[in-house]
């Protein structure tokens, strides 16, 4: 039986998950500037060890409603790339065997499907689906996004 990792995290009142492979690190509230002419789900950057770090509102990308005034910071890689994702609070991390994950219906309460890759039960806190993290920025979010991190580092940001 193949066992996938996967940390289980809230966003409004959906809870998703992702493959631990993707996580760099999960941070508690930072802050961030925000980036002129972005889209509203780009909350703005933060500095992280050195590195700019675009930061995205999971949150306003889904469409939800936020829970929480003090968001959590989930850092993973995105294309290459390191991005932290806004949630609300991030569970912990499960053992799902692969078996039990099963394919989203074509409509899911509040969410598009293009996030979704699948969905699994979890005793203790019900149903999670799993995100398509390669879907929460389109090619041409990832390269306004990139020239947007350019240009300010060249600002000595």
């Amino acid at each position: 039986m193949t066992l996938r990792q996967c940390l289980v995290f809230r966003v409004s009142d959906a809870l998703l998950a992702m493959e631990v492979a993707q996580v760099v690190e999960v941070l508690g509230k930072r802050t961030h500037s925000r980036v002129p002419d972005m889209p509203d789900f780009v909350a703005g950057v933060m500095e992280l060890r050195g590195q700019i770090v675009p930061v995205v509102d999971l949150r306003s990308r889904l469409s939800v409603e936020p829970l929480t005034k003090k968001p959590r910071h989930i850092v993973v890689r995105l294309a290459g790339e390191r991005v932290a994702l806004l949630v609300d609070e991030v569970r912990g991390i499960f053992k799902v065997p692969e078996a039990e994950i099963k394919a989203p219906p074509p409509v899911i309460r509040g969410l598009k499907r293009e996030y979704l890759t699948g969905l699994f039960q979890n005793e203790a806190l019900g149903v999670i689906m799993m995100l398509n993290t390669d879907n929460i920025l389109n090619s041409q979010e990832r390269i306004e996004l990139q020239a947007a991190l350019h240009q300010r580092e060249g600002a000595g940001a």
